[in-house]
């Protein structure tokens, strides 16, 4: 799995008995990233569809994660017309 933090490393430079616990919190967050991730969770919710073949489907997404959600139908679903 990708880490979404850009710093890890600088983060993990600590002494000995504080690196693990820090670890830990970082690979927390991590996760909660990941599992809030507008594409992502567009692509798996996509993925889970049974659109049958010939239907239309309109895409709105609105709010700060509506580029992520676009993009991940433009990349899931297939774009007709």
């Amino acid at each position: 799995m990708l880490s979404l933090l850009k710093n890890r490393g600088a983060l993990l430079a600590v002494p000995a008995p504080y690196r693990a616990p820090r670890a830990l919190a970082l690979a927390l967050v991590d996760e909660a990233l990941q599992a809030v991730d507008a594409y992502a969770a567009t692509t798996r919710a996509l993925r889970q569809l049974s659109i049958p073949p010939g239907n239309t489907l309109h895409v709105l997404a609105f709010g700060k994660a509506a580029h992520g959600m676009a993009r991940a139908c433009l990349d899931c679903l297939p774009v007709t017309g």
